[in-house]
Order: structure tokens, then sequence, then C-alpha cells
């Protein structure tokens, strides 16, 4: 669960949904990924990570269960780096919290499977990569001839990996409008009052044209 714009595998992105945990359930329920639970941490920069200025390393926890394989991502990226069988799974439904005990927002729920069957590679140079590029400088110094300067360089980071997965979720916007009355918020929009007056006798009188009690206005709009 990482932003879209961001290149995947370099900690650059933000969990901005929130995001805990991702469940991959066993299609194969007659066998066991193991009889007993265990933990795993994985770290994600295994030296790749050269570029300077941002995250220096993040982490996953995975739990492997009988049944599923849940991995914790990270929860300042949304990216994870788990080992799993190589095996078919389903991605079971993804929640986050809604906040002051409201109910979990479901993000993810289509049940799609990932295949990772054929993911094994006999070598290094086969797995897939994710290329990040950026401008450095060097200062050249030294160089017969040359008057010592700022060079620009091209520099590279590359992550490999068997496989990939990743969702965006686009969250539809809500937004409420108040009222401000002396610098407070009100329950009501427009004018709670409004004085009529008589022109003949110059009598006024007081319409109310908001209930605080009922919440109604008097003609059923602000």
């Amino acid at each position: 669960m990482t932003e879209d714009a961001k290149p995947l595998g370099f900690g650059e992105s933000v969990n901005n949904i929130g995001v805990e945990t991702i469940t991959l359930e066993s299609t194969r329920t007659q066998y066991n990924f193991t009889n007993t639970s265990f933990s795993e941490e994985f770290t994600h920069n295994n030296s790749q990570w050269q570029k300077p200025g941002g995250l220096t390393d993040d982490q996953t926890s995975v739990v492997y269960n009988p049944k599923d394989i849940t991995i914790h991502v990270s929860p300042l990226t949304g990216e994870f780096v788990a080992w799993v069988y190589p095996e078919p799974y389903n991605i079971s439904e993804i929640s986050v919290s809604a906040g002051d005990g409201a109910p979990r927002t479901v993000v993810y729920d289509n049940n799609e499977m990932i295949n990772l069957t054929s993911s094994p590679v006999p070598s290094d140079d086969m797995l897939k990569t994710v290329v990040r590029q950026w401008a450095d400088s060097v200062h050249i110094t030294g160089v017969p001839g040359v008057v010592d300067h700022w060079q620009q360089v091209e520099r590279s980071d590359t992550v490999r990996f068997h496989a990939e997965w990743s969702y965006f979720y686009q969250a539809i916007p809500t937004f409420s409008v108040t009222q401000m009355v002396n610098n407070q918020p009100s329950a009501y929009f427009g004018e709670a009052t409004f004085t009529v007056t008589d022109p003949e006798t110059g009598d006024e009188d007081e319409l109310q044209l908001y209930d605080p009690e009922t919440g109604e206005y008097l003609f059923g709009a602000p």
C-alpha cells in the first residue's frame, strides 16, 4: 500500500492510508505452511539504498501460520519485504482504523489471487528490478591542465525481487462546513432570527428562523 507516484522498494512512500497488515491465505488448505506459528523480521535496505537524504532502512515483520502468512507492513512507508513459499495465495480483506472507536474501514476486498509458483529463478540476474536515478556532483581536482570544478553525474539504486504486489486506494474525500457566530461554531446557517417592522405603526416583531430544539428552519431552509 504505497503512494502511486513513488518508486517501489526505496522507502520513499508514505503509509498515508494506515494499513497495518496484509494476509496471504493458503489456497491448498490440505497442507500446512508450518505446524507451529513463528515470526521473522526483514530489513528493506541491504546496501542497495545509496541516495542521500532519505530513510536509511525500513523493516517488515512477518508471521507464518499454518494456513496463512501475515505481513506487518512498514508503518512509515506501507512497503513490505517478505520471504514466502512459492505457492498461490489469496489476499484477504484489508482494513484500516477509522479512529475514535469507529468500525474499521475496508480498503481492499477483491480477494485477489497472487500466484508465486513461477517466481523462483536460478540467478539473481533474472530477478525483477526497480531502479531509481538521481543527479549528483563530484569535485574534480588534480587533473593536469584542468581547473578544479564540480561535475554533474547520474547515479542509480537498484532493488531486486521475485514478485511484487501493489494496490492503490483512492479515498472518497469528505468535508463539512460550519458557520461561525461570534467566533463560535453554530448549529445553523444564515440568521437565527429576523426582525419584521410594520411600515404603518413601526412596531417590530422578531421571527425565530431556526429552532435549536428541533433543529428545523421556519421556512424549511436557511
